[in-house]
């Protein structure tokens, strides 16, 4: 009877592995949604606080290479605001910053069985943009142009609603950009999970 218990566990195991496969050969078309919130207080610096928000749109194509491993390109159209307020009677100010920001990134994804048409994913991509900032201090605006370059790391989850159908949800992401312009060059480490960080999207393969 045990024996018996361990081969049906196999054959149902079997069978769910088999209706969870990606096959070599799809193609995915998606299209993704991406915010990040940040706000911070600092009440020892004349009650400073600095907000932070982003949003963005991202369309995506990608190809199986072979089963659950998918290489693709996608395109970020970005929009940023910062705004940082520091009240305090003699140095109060408050900078606006706001950017426009366009990327396309290659990547690399793959996808491993946790259910019956449920994943893990892991997303590796390298990550080439420009920004286009406009900085307010008082009554002073400066426009500025930046070059950006990096990689990215994005784990999550992914559920395959029918055969043409995937809905994923990020799980945070991990990045290292280098930026320039005419003025500043600058290295940048990012870490961020839930739900200070969000992104979720819908595919369609085929």
């Amino acid at each position: 009877m045990k024996t018996f218990s361990i081969l049906f566990l196999i054959f149902i195991l079997n069978i769910l592995n088999s209706q969870s496969q990606i096959p070599q050969g799809n193609r995915l078309l998606g299209l993704g949604i991406s915010a990040r919130f940040d706000l911070q207080e600092n009440l020892n610096s004349g009650n400073s606080h600095n907000n932070y928000q982003s949003f963005s749109l991202i369309p995506s194509y990608g190809y199986f290479i072979s089963v659950n491993k998918l290489i693709g390109l996608e395109l970020s159209l970005s929009y940023s605001h910062n705004d940082n307020v520091l009240d305090n009677i003699i140095y109060g100010m408050n900078v606006d910053n706001q950017i426009y920001s366009i990327s396309i990134s290659p990547y690399y994804q793959s996808f491993y069985i946790l259910a019956n048409q449920l994943y893990f994913f892991g997303k590796f991509g390298i990550n080439i943009g420009y920004d286009n900032n406009l900085n307010k201090n008082g009554g002073n605006e400066n426009k500025s142009e930046t070059l950006n370059a990096g990689f990215y790391f994005i784990p999550g989850l992914s559920y395959l609603i029918n055969a043409h159908l995937m809905v994923n949800a990020g799980l945070g992401s991990f990045s290292f950009a280098y930026s320039s312009n005419k003025n500043i060059k600058r290295k940048n480490f990012q870490m961020y999970f839930l739900p200070s960080n969000l992104s979720i999207g819908l595919n369609y393969l085929w």
